[in-house]
């Protein structure tokens, strides 16, 4: 997603590398540091390649971001589907999600964390801002009706509950400074109006 507005709030203030982190160290410091970049770029390149099934269009509030955070994200649906699979494929997932605001065109870059195309990643942040030394910010969030999932039902439907979007700075790659958290909230519901933004610490 490219969003509004991200100058405007973050003005000059960037996450830079985090050079205490291992992971970190092993793709941006040293002469084996260049392989590793070319791998992780490769990968980049073929996760956001373009292609025929891929979805545009524009996000215009919070239906339209969790449209996108559905069970079946951006893919088309298996014809052959239950009913109950079918529905499911309608209803906000709720799974964790790696992200960054990247610095080269202020986009908003996110999957799932657990999904098996990173294994063989060393940063899964990395891949995200394509090796950038830095990005605006960095972490992990997932959708939540509001108080927690311990408040839905599956007899409600999506449009019947009020959904939170809770988001970190959970990057071991970039450390992004918790200070900023206040920012990046704001930046979001900036670009996702009537989705509520929950912006925590890592260590909450």
């Amino acid at each position: 997603m490219y969003l509004k507005g991200v100058r405007r709030y973050f003005g000059d203030t960037s996450q830079h590398w985090n050079t205490e982190y291992k992971a970190a160290q092993t793709i941006f410091k040293g002469p084996s540091s260049i392989a590793v970049r070319q791998g992780i770029k490769a990968g980049h390149d073929l996760l956001y390649s373009r292609a025929a099934e891929n979805g545009y269009g524009v996000v215009e509030g919070n239906q339209d971001v969790l449209s996108i955070l559905h069970s079946g994200g951006a893919s088309r649906p298996n014809q052959h589907q239950s009913e109950h699979q079918e529905a499911l494929y309608h209803r906000v997932k709720p799974a964790v999600y790696t992200y960054v605001v990247a610095i080269y065109d202020d986009s908003f870059r996110f999957s799932e964390t657990g999904a098996a195309f990173f294994v063989d990643f060393a940063s899964k942040h990395a891949l995200h801002s394509k090796c950038a030394e830095s990005v605006w910010f960095s972490g992990e969030f997932h959708p939540r009706p509001k108080g927690g999932w311990e408040n839905f039902s599956d007899n409600k439907t999506d449009e019947d509950v009020e959904w939170e979007l809770v988001i970190d700075n959970n990057s071991g790659t970039y450390a992004p400074d918790k200070t900023m958290l206040p920012t990046l909230q704001k930046m979001l519901e900036f670009n996702f109006p009537g989705l509520t933004v929950i912006a925590l610490d890592r260590e909450k």
